[in-house]
């Protein structure tokens, strides 16, 4: 090949890495009607930053062993990661559009031409033709349309990012609260075994005293039935014990064989509370950032469709070799090239580019009503986590009361039972408020933690918003 052939093909390469440079849209808060207050109408928080890993707080090791089980094997975020590799690729092929597209091509071709001269005799002539060519095709983005739809492609691709690290949130969450709640489900069969024996315990010495006649066969009835309702409500402790179990193990990616070890305890103290505003929850909860991002590639999808209307400007290269003998394509002698020039406006499409216009334009008004969706639940998330605290706190110090309260209930009816003051159905009564409460007590606590965990993800969990948009060196075409 020639070196003017050469200069030719990189002075178009080159024109066309000029215009194919696009950036990642900038983050911006939507034109959008939210009021957002100074702070939380509830309970007003710092505006401290959710700690990366908030769930360390509750200094248990098994459960950070757990997440990071989940985060390595669960395969619902594999599928969420996997989405982000789709969108890059996605992205690279639409930057790819911006520019030239070149190949090669090698023809070869032979023609047998019969002439006759108005007498019997025919003339035969064959002719045979080699070429080998480098083509170029590009579309000058002269107006910026090429780089608007990248633009949009790459504001697609920090949304799926985004959904990511909520999925990555959410799972973290899921599993803390799993871990709660079979933990919560162990303790509650200790204390349905405790019932039990407790039950046992009552109706053996009733069953004593009505051998030796000094109660009566209604009491050892009762009693009897006392004890075949607390084994039936051990049985579904059991039940839901295994069920909690098989419900985390799912989540770590395991089998589910309800054999996952959980903990002794529920914690009996919450970590310090994450801070927070209002203002700062647009850019720290992966959820409103992703809406935020499509809200941004639908913006620019406008840009591409408006700038559609306006001519395209196209250039066509070819340079090769062609003779009619192989020996000579190496030759420099039988080189060819050409540049085409086309510009192509639109007149007429039948309404197409104005409807893709109306179509853009309402995605748009589409996602920015979303990005309302979305931000008004974060704001009620993080109101409701505040206000549940709030009431569970002081619903868990009255259930302690209780507890206390009907210990020293139970001790009193059991001994005035023996005395012969009370008949069986207050003890029983008794005892079972006693139960009812401390059962009460800890459904109340485990409440109390997964409200705690539902206002670290309602924070964003410590999400940053800069590894998905302002990490600029990592965009392909940027």
């Amino acid at each position: 090949m020639t070196r003017t052939s050469t200069r030719v093909l990189i002075l178009v390469a080159s024109l066309a890495t000029l215009g194919s440079c696009a950036s990642p849209p900038p983050q911006q808060q939507p034109d959008v009607q939210v009021d957002v207050p100074a702070n939380w109408t509830e309970i007003p928080l710092s505006d401290a930053d959710v700690p990366d890993s908030w769930w360390i707080g509750f200094k248990d090791g098994n459960l950070d062993a757990l997440i990071a089980e989940a985060l390595q094997n669960n395969p619902t975020l594999r599928e969420a990661a996997s989405r982000i590799a789709a969108a890059s690729a996605t992205t690279r092929s639409v930057q790819a559009g911006a520019m030239p597209n070149i190949s090669a091509g090698v023809d070869a071709s032979r023609t047998q031409t019969v002439q006759s001269f108005g007498g019997p005799s025919l003339t035969e002539l064959e002719t045979q033709r080699i070429g080998v060519s480098l083509n170029l095709q590009w579309e000058i983005d002269l107006w910026g349309r090429v780089r608007a739809a990248q633009t949009a492609a790459i504001a697609d691709r920090e949304a799926v990012e985004a959904a990511y690290y909520g999925a990555r949130l959410s799972l973290i969450v899921q599993v803390t609260k799993a871990y709660f709640s079979a933990t919560e489900s162990w303790l509650q069969l200790q204390l349905a075994n405790s019932n039990l024996d407790s039950a046992k315990e009552l109706a053996e010495r009733v069953e004593d005293r009505f051998k030796a006649g000094l109660r009566s066969a209604l009491d050892y009835r009762l009693a009897l039935a006392d004890v075949a309702v607390t084994e039936s409500r051990l049985e579904s402790r059991k039940r839901l014990y295994k069920l909690s179990r098989r419900q985390l193990e799912v989540l770590l990616g395991r089998y589910p064989s309800a054999r996952v070890e959980t903990s002794s305890a529920l914690p009996n103290q919450l970590p310090v509370a994450p801070g927070g505003l209002p203002a700062q929850l647009l850019t720290r909860r992966p959820d409103i950032v992703e809406a935020e991002r499509r809200v941004a590639a639908a913006d620019a999808r406008v840009r591409a469709a408006y700038l559609d209307l306006l001519p395209r400007i196209s250039l066509t290269s070819s340079t090769g070799l062609a003779s009619d003998q192989v020996s000579d394509i190496l030759d420099g002698k039988f080189f060819v090239w050409n540049l085409i020039g086309n510009l192509l406006a639109p007149i007429f499409d039948g309404g197409r580019r104005w409807a893709e216009i109306s179509r853009s334009e309402a995605l748009e008004e589409g996602a920015l009503a979303y990005y309302v969706v979305v931000a008004l639940k974060a704001f009620a998330e993080v109101e409701n986590s505040l206000s549940n605290e709030f009431h569970l706190r002081r619903e868990l110090a009255a259930l302690q009361r209780s507890v206390d309260e009907s210990a020293a209930a139970v001790e009193i009816s059991t001994d005035r039972y023996y005395q012969g003051a009370l008949d069986i159905t207050q003890v029983i009564q008794t005892r079972r408020q006693y139960f009812s409460s401390e059962s009460a007590r800890l459904t109340a606590q485990l409440a109390l933690l997964n409200t705690r965990v539902d206002l670290y993800s309602a924070l964003g969990g410590g999400f940053d918003s800069s590894s998905v948009i302002e990490n600029r060196d990592s965009h392909e075409g940027s």
